[in-house]
């Protein structure tokens, strides 16, 4: 699998021959891509759901809202009818930078937040984790969504400055319920001078 801003594509293993590909906004059916700009793709195989997952942003303030989904079955092919796509509404926010993991049930991701009103300065770092379905299902309801970190209530570094940045999900390839996610203190601060420590919070089945 490739996931680039513009396209995706799925090659064979054995012999890396295309075999099939889409341009992005054709694939997720957001209408005219050109209007709908899409950046930050990332995706992975979970091997706890037996699917690909994938988290991509609409990257443009206004249209807060970030897309994500995942493969019906192992095999992620079918482009038109074979995935299962989805958003999450971040009203007020353009969730930029996001990371996506894996982990026992669920697909964690983190980002930066930026305020639509004031474009420059991250509001706070966010968590946000969705579950995944059993292997061998192919319907496609979309789940609860959950969150962690708003401009109320903000991520905070370990020594409870704020914000912390880029929070990354730990992926786990166990059967274990617990997770982690890393995050760094912002390089601009607080505080002022640099730091050499990571933020790392623990994500259980009910939340951080």
């Amino acid at each position: 699998m490739q996931l680039v801003n513009e396209a995706i594509c799925v090659y064979n293993r054995s012999n890396l021959t295309l075999i099939a590909n889409s341009d992005l906004g054709v694939w997720l059916q957001t209408g005219d891509p050109n209007l709908t700009p899409l950046c930050d793709p990332q995706i992975q195989w979970d091997p706890s759901s037996q699917r690909w997952l994938y988290v991509i942003l609409e990257c443009a303030f206004g249209l807060d809202k970030f897309l994500y989904g995942w493969s019906k079955t192992p095999d992620p092919s079918q482009l038109a009818t074979g995935w299962c796509n989805f958003s999450v509404s971040t009203p007020g926010v353009l969730s930029d930078y996001p990371k996506l993991g894996h982990r026992r049930k669920d697909m964690p991701v983190g980002t930066n937040n930026y305020s639509d009103a004031d474009q420059t300065t991250v509001i706070t770092a966010q968590i946000t984790w969705m579950r995944t379905p059993d292997p061998g299902v192919t319907s496609c309801t979309a789940p609860v969504v959950k969150h962690a970190g708003s401009a109320a209530a903000p991520l905070k570094n370990g020594d409870g400055s704020t914000p912390t940045s880029t929070p990354v999900p730990v992926n786990t390839s166990t059967s274990a319920a617990n997770g982690y996610v890393i995050s760094a203190y912002d390089p601009s601060g607080p505080p002022a001078t640099p730091q050499h420590k990571l933020a790392v919070f623990h994500l259980d089945s009910v939340g951080i």
